[in-house]
């Protein structure tokens, strides 16, 4: 099909969608994030991620970046004009798009539009790409523009020779202005000038907004901003103006642990950016942290505090947690992160992301490779599916255990406890008849008004009405490659 002509198409659809529950093409269709996967294997895959329920896929930043081969080097662009990396080229990523497009499920693209690679460059000497691109393979590979020049020079950069490290992560300016750095001497990662109203600024933001549109081109339906918290809103706005917005999803990472980050970047970003640019729901994922702790209670997700529903893309897990060492203390356990997810793919509101990795998480057993057709989850997509738009109601709350209806067809019960939970429930608002758990597969029978309805110790329980059996279980794989260094790590954090 051709990419250009369904763009029409797309921004038509946008439009009808603007008018209901949510203001982006997304919807709340869940999304799966094929973390460092490359763009050939997302195509080899297509068939399955579309049966397992998968709407929407977001693979890792597409353009040429840092030559080396970690995960991290890809967050490090060299030059937005080029698709060419270790993921694939430029015909890889657009058999992708067509791959997933055919089986209807649209893709998303994770960018950073706030630094350049950490080259080792001079402060006040950058130049990017910083070698000669004007051959015929990189040009085969061009998304836009004329190759025969530079993409950015030294004043196109915060300060100059002048440039200083980020020393405060809770001060706006200092977050917004200096540099992501490593240890030292680290000259850490060039710091864009996009919210400049000069020529540079200019400059800045007219090639980012050339790369984004060329990404619709081809048929992209989505961005995922990167390190939105070190961005200054005029720039953020200027690039993802009304045409660039139009007829696509967009949503920013703005990390949140704490009121005072909520404060100081999440809440300003959702005041001063387009209604319809979201942002990962970091308040529902405190909440969903804070009830999963011993002293914790299920009943705090009964009414948590979250972003708009329109705004919000809901997870259980970023990439940052497991591949940077200062967040791992944000990983539930396997369990936990289950029952986190019966909740996020239970509940409505925000569209699910669901993350998988490409073994770069060795330390933690490779437990993410593979982790998108784990059996369990693709029942609990199942169950997001078929009940996807009916209203939700908690039945019952308490310290241990969360019980939602939604609509007249679904049904919820979540136990983080270390004992079985029975609770009698209000069912009026429930069909009567046979509903099978897309997680187990058991069955349970609603007769009437009022029903005891049980939940094991450490589980989840999401049924369906109609004896609607879950998936067939898909068997894991996992494969064993080299870890990546602390230091590695650190030199390419993307946001704290």
């Amino acid at each position: 099909m051709n990419k250009k002509l369904t763009q029409a198409v797309k921004g038509a659809l946008a439009a009808a969608v603007l008018s209901t529950t949510f203001s982006n093409t997304a919807s709340a269709d869940v999304m799966l994030h094929a973390f460092n996967w490359q763009y050939d294997s997302v195509t080899e895959r297509a068939d399955e991620i579309a049966a397992l329920g998968y709407k929407s896929v977001l693979v890792s930043p597409p353009y040429l970046s840092n030559p080396d081969q970690a995960w991290w080097a890809r967050y490090q662009p060299l030059d937005y004009r080029i698709l060419l990396g270790p993921l694939g080229n430029k015909q890889d990523f657009i058999d992708m798009i067509n791959a997933l497009e055919a089986r209807g499920v649209n893709l998303y693209v994770d960018v950073i539009f706030n630094h350049m690679a950490n080259m080792g460059m001079t402060k006040g000497q950058e130049q990017y790409p910083g070698f000669n691109v004007n051959t015929p393979e990189y040009n085969a590979n061009k998304l836009y523009g004329d190759l025969s020049g530079g993409l950015f020079g030294p004043g196109d950069f915060h300060d100059g020779a002048n440039a200083k490290c980020i020393s405060n992560w809770g001060d706006w300016y200092d977050s917004t202005w200096n540099r992501l750095c490593g240890a030292a001497p680290d000259v850490g990662l060039p710091d864009l000038r996009g919210e400049a109203t000069d020529g540079s600024g200019e400059w800045i933001r007219q090639n980012q907004i050339a790369y984004l549109e060329s990404m619709k081109a081809l048929g992209v339906d989505g961005f995922r901003i990167d390190a939105v918290k070190h961005m200054k809103w005029e720039h953020l706005n200027w690039v993802f103006n009304s045409d660039v917005l139009d007829g696509i999803h967009v949503f920013s990472e703005i990390i949140s642990h704490s009121g005072a980050d909520d404060s100081t970047y999440l809440q300003p970003y959702l005041d001063n950016t387009d209604v319809r640019m979201g942002a990962y729901d970091f308040r529902l994922f405190n909440e969903i942290d804070h009830a999963m702790d011993m002293n914790g209670s299920l009943s705090s997700l009964a009414q948590p505090n979250t972003l708009p529903n329109d705004r919000a893309v809901t997870f259980v897990i970023t990439h940052d947690m497991p591949q940077n060492d200062g967040f791992n203390g944000f990983l539930f356990s396997e369990e936990d992160e289950k029952l986190a997810y019966a909740y996020i793919l239970g509940r409505d509101g925000g569209v699910p992301l669901v993350y998988t990795d490409n073994n770069e998480t060795p330390k933690f057993n490779s437990r993410w490779v593979d982790a998108y057709k784990d059996g369990e989850l693709a029942g609990m997509i199942n169950f997001h599916n078929s009940v996807q738009g009916t209203p939700m109601q908690v039945l019952s709350s308490d310290g241990c255990s969360i019980y939602f209806r939604r609509g007249d067809s679904g049904l919820v019960g979540i136990n983080k406890c270390g004992n079985a939970v029975t609770k009698t429930l209000n069912t009026t608002g429930l069909n009567v008849g046979t509903y099978t758990d897309q997680i187990s597969g058991s069955t349970l029978t609603i007769s009437g008004a009022s029903q005891g309805v049980t939940i094991p110790a450490r589980s989840a329980r999401m049924w369906l009405s109609g004896g609607t059996p879950p998936p067939p279980p898909h068997h894991l794989h996992h494969r064993q490659q080299n870890g990546i260094s602390v230091v590695q790590q650190i030199a390419g954090v993307l946001s704290k």
